[in-house]
């Protein structure tokens, strides 16, 4: 009960705290039109984004790979794609996490022609809320009685991890930055009892 009380009193509205989609980021210009081809709000896109690769008043940013649980922040998508190589020797089946939303290429390689396209910010932010909208419409399913803020809870969580605390954690991490809008904190995770600690 202390763990699920500590983590949802994370989700109180704090003003100030939110950081707000920034346009002019390398990552912040592709949210909007993206949130409009997938239908996945936009602070979805921009809470995973900020959990997955930010760095600071840069923002998310899409030359980021995790790689062995170790993260790796390069000045250019050149940089990056010097390192994806170097590791990768021409296997298709390298676990690495790339981009803006950290896809990993081991679970959603399939979706890009070459690891290269992965490292595209757009098609890298289009696929990622693809998958954020199949696992809203997975839990829309499971939970037919929740509101669409509270689904949208889930299908964070699900996003990085669908093994209860995992997500949970997860979810706590990605919180804040669903904050731009006050919906958010009054009910994307009071679910959190009920799916992730059981």
């Amino acid at each position: 009960m202390k763990i699920i009380t500590a983590i949802l009193s994370l989700f109180l509205y704090q003003p100030g705290e939110a950081a707000p989609i920034s346009p002019h980021t390398l990552c912040g210009k592709h949210v909007q039109k993206i949130a409009q081809e997938t239908n996945v709000p936009p602070e979805v896109i921009w809470a995973v984004a900020h959990a997955e690769s930010n760095v600071g008043k840069l923002g998310p940013w899409p030359w980021t790979v995790n790689y062995k649980g170790a993260g790796y922040y390069f000045n250019s998508r050149k940089e990056m794609l010097a390192f994806i190589h170097k590791k990768a020797k021409g296997h298709r089946a390298i676990n690495m996490d790339i981009g803006c939303m950290q896809l990993n290429f081991l679970y959603h390689g399939d979706k890009f022609t070459t690891i290269d396209e992965m490292t595209d910010i757009y098609k890298n932010m289009l696929i990622a809320s693809q998958y954020l909208r199949q696992l809203y419409e997975v839990n829309k399913r499971e939970h037919t009685k929740l509101s669409d803020n509270r689904i949208w809870g889930y299908a964070v969580g699900d996003y990085h991890s669908q093994r209860n605390l995992r997500g949970a954690q997860y979810i706590k991490r990605a919180s804040k930055f669903l904050m731009t809008h006050p919906a958010w904190h009054k009910e994307v995770l009071p679910t959190l009892d009920s799916k992730y600690h059981h």
